[in-house]
């Protein structure tokens, strides 16, 4: 099955969307921030490499994935509104 296009869903699809995606960007983003809470405490109270933090610094690609697809969503959605 292929995937659909922005301009082929409808309007409550798109706002259906940008809502799940906004919901999974902030838990991940969260998820990110504990990861690093968690690096450098193991960093500094016992002394770990700090390797953890490479594994919330390629998690940050996939954010910022996230926010570029939002924000063409919420630009086609914009488009239907005033359009």
């Amino acid at each position: 099955m292929a995937k659909k296009e922005l301009h082929e869903y409808t309007l409550e699809e798109l706002q259906s969307k940008a809502k799940g995606q906004k919901t999974v960007t902030s838990i991940l983003i969260g998820l990110i921030i504990a990861l690093f809470g968690v690096s450098l405490y193991g960093l500094f109270a016992r002394g770990d490499s700090g390797g953890t933090m490479v594994i919330g610094f390629a998690l940050l690609s996939i954010v910022l994935l996230n926010f570029q697809q939002l924000k063409k969503i919420n630009e086609e959605i914009a488009k239907r509104v005033d359009g």
